[in-house]
């Protein structure tokens, strides 16, 4: 009882202590002052090594900006305590950017987030495949648009550069490719380097140039077939597509592209099985990565065969194309070539995973034709002919132009195919589709031609020379009908070139 009175007297005593202490009512209370953190645009596009300025839109409130301070961090390092964010981003990637807003009367934080995607240089333009002292190497020529100064410029040996040791020897050819999925629509194209020595076929970044890894490598198990040797390559949407010197096909398949990623499948080790057998000496591209279907020249049975390749249930279904109508006087039956070889195959106009045309040069001895049909976009295996599909002989043949030597490349979405030829196989040609004429466009004075392809839009057209010479021309139609060639841009220094493409930046361009 005494403990509790105890207890109840203190208790007393603390609420008189602090009832005698005097109110002096002078409390300070802070404001809150909204603020607000936007940007103009929330994906800044650079190029590696470029000084990058963020300047942020804030929105004070009560237009108070007075005790604020900044802090930006840059992949969760903080790089700066500005307000307008200046930083040089090193490497290709895309960079996180946050912006912490401090009201530093009251502690309070507003915060905003944005992306510096950092490119090379090397994303698109000119690739050059060229060889030097009996090494393959990488070159590059940028475009004015690209270029930060507008200006043309080239870069060499950028293997070596990136990965620090010599690609490999004896170069064939490029194949650039992209892979879409739904997380990263505009992932960095790759660039396939066909070569048959030293570390053979190899698969590089495209922004960066960086070795990915070994063709001989992506087999099951790693384990390639016996005898292979990789000529050629193809990427469409659910499978990818190699072809080797023998005539033989090894693909892989992909059942949800939209998950999946580069090389996250294998090729198979045993090669395709297609009804009548076959060797196929040609992979007839699409116009575009991601029509629903490409082509197959088997030169066993001088035949054509139709790949589906649109979707996870389909791909991979091989049929021999064929017409169902009566064809026209002197067509070509494309399922039955006789004794026509395919010189040159390719698909032009269409549109992306819709119907397209396609133009093949054939050859029996002398006897080179040309004809042209199309391919509906669901169709399976059959072709389609209007009232401008034809076989019609090749003037480039009867005019004298072409060779044994003679390289061909059409423009997609023209009716244009530019062919070399000459004693030399100095001289630039082009074919006319609509016409079935053949022009002199320029001679290259000795300097044989070893590669060539349009640039985007098909209005330039990249010409590698034997000597190292690079050289674009000018091919827009005003050019070709004042028939005096147009130069405008030319650059040496490439050993002996083997192989040009131009290099897309995005997906779903003419290839």
């Amino acid at each position: 009882m005494k403990m509790k009175n105890v207890i109840y007297l203190s208790l007393l005593m603390m609420v008189g202590l602090f009832s005698c202490v005097k109110d002096e009512g002078n409390y300070k209370y802070e404001a809150i002052r909204d603020a607000k953190v936007s940007f103009e645009t929330y994906t800044v596009n650079c190029f590696v090594h470029d000084e990058v300025k963020v300047e942020p839109k804030i929105r004070f409130g009560e237009g108070d900006s007075t005790d604020f301070s900044y802090e930006w961090r840059v992949d969760y390092e903080v790089v700066s305590t500005e307000r307008v964010l200046e930083f040089t981003p090193e490497q290709a990637k895309t960079y996180a950017c946050r912006l912490a807003l401090k009201d530093n009367r009251n502690g309070k934080v507003y915060s905003g987030t944005m992306s510096v995607v950092a490119a090379t240089v090397y994303q698109s333009g000119f690739s050059i495949l060229y060889e030097e002292g009996g090494v393959s190497k990488l070159g590059h020529i940028n475009l004015p648009g690209v270029s930060q100064d507008e200006e043309y410029h080239a870069y060499y040996d950028l293997y070596r550069e990136a990965n620090g040791e010599d690609m490999g020897s004896e170069p064939v050819k490029l194949v650039q490719h992209f892979f879409w999925n739904a997380t990263n629509y505009c992932k960095w194209s790759e660039l396939l380097v066909i070569q048959n020595g030293g570390q053979g076929p190899v698969e590089l970044n495209g922004n960066t140039n960086e070795k990915e890894v070994l063709t001989r490598e992506e087999f099951v198990g790693g384990n390639p077939p016996e005898n292979f040797k990789l000529v050629s390559a193809f990427y469409p949407f659910y499978m990818n597509i190699v072809l080797s010197e023998d005539g033989k096909i090894y693909t892989r398949f992909f059942n949800d592209p939209k998950s999946m990623g580069y090389h996250s499948a294998a090729y198979n080790n045993v090669p395709v099985y297609i009804n009548k057998g076959y060797k196929i000496g040609q992979i007839i591209e699409t116009a575009h990565q991601y029509l629903k279907h490409f082509l197959l020249y088997d030169e066993l049975n001088g035949r054509l065969i139709h790949v589906r390749s649109a979707y996870y249930t389909t791909a991979e279904e091989y049929r021999e194309l064929q017409y169902t109508g009566t064809y026209p006087a002197g067509f070509i039956p494309v399922n039955n070539l006789g004794d026509y070889e395919l010189v040159y195959g390719a698909a032009y106009g269409g549109t992306m995973q819709g119907s397209t045309k396609y133009a093949l040069i054939l050859r029996d001895g002398d006897d080179w034709k040309v004809e042209t049909f199309g391919i509906a976009a669901n169709a399976l295996g059959v072709i389609t002919l209007d009232a401008l599909d034809k076989c019609q002989t090749f003037s480039g043949k009867t005019d004298g132009y072409v060779t044994d030597r003679s390289i061909f490349r059409i423009l997609r979405n023209r009716t244009y195919i530019f062919f070399s030829g000459g004693v030399n196989n100095d001289e630039l040609y082009y074919y006319d589709l609509s016409t079935g004429k053949s022009y002199h466009y320029t001679s290259l004075n000795g300097r044989a031609i070893m590669a060539m392809h349009p640039a985007e839009g098909n209005k330039e057209l990249g010409v590698g020379l034997e000597d190292g010479t690079f050289i674009l021309f000018n091919v827009e139609d005003s050019v070709l009908k004042a028939g005096e060639p147009v130069v405008l841009y030319e650059q040496g220094g490439f050993g002996r070139i083997a192989y040009v493409i131009y290099k897309y930046k995005l997906s779903g361009r003419y290839m």
